[in-house]
This record gives C-alpha cells, sequence and structure tokens, in this order.
C-alpha cells in the first residue's frame, strides 16, 4: 500500500511528548491536522477514509509506521477515525 507524502507529513506531526503542550486529545489533533495546507488535508482525508474502510490493523499500523513517527500508537484504528473526523471538520 503506498502511503502518499502527505499523509507521512500528518504522522510526523505527533511525537513522543507532544500530547503534554495541549491541554486536551481534541486540542491535540487539531493541533497536528492545523499545520497542514488545505491540499494536504484534503488527501490525508481521503487516504484515511479509504483504510478505514478496508484495511486491517496490520496493515494501518504499517502505514502509520511508513511516515516515520516518532509515537506509537496501538490500536490505531480508533486513532484514524479521530483524525478522519478532525479532519472533516477542519476541511468544512
Amino acid at each position: 500500500m503506498d502511503t502518499p507524502e502527505e499523509f507521512k507529513r500528518l504522522v510526523q506531526s505527533f511525537w513522543q511528548g507532544s500530547r503534554r503542550e495541549y491541554p486536551n486529545h481534541s486540542a491535540w489533533l487539531r493541533a497536528g491536522v492545523g499545520g497542514l495546507t488545505t491540499h494536504e488535508r484534503t488527501v490525508s482525508k481521503k487516504f484515511l477514509d479509504g483504510l478505514l474502510a478496508t484495511a486491517t490493523e496490520d496493515e494501518m499500523l504499517a502505514v502509520w509506521r511508513s511516515g516515520a513517527p516518532d509515537y506509537w500508537i496501538k490500536p490505531i484504528r480508533p486513532f484514524f477515525a479521530e483524525l478522519s473526523s478532525v479532519l472533516g471538520q477542519l476541511s468544512r
């Protein structure tokens, strides 16, 4: 599965300890997504929605790792669902 560079950039918005900089989980997600351009958000949202519809947990973890993250998340499906929701909210 080819991971778009735009999504890899999103993955790199989250790193070990970055959550501590924000008052809550939602603010942390919004900040990570907020650093993307409109184009990067659109590509990432479409890619995430496709993953959520068809990919297994292992496939999703492989996609997460392909972005060279500095943050381990397991299970990844709920996190991806939250990211997709935030991307949808910020794209309106």
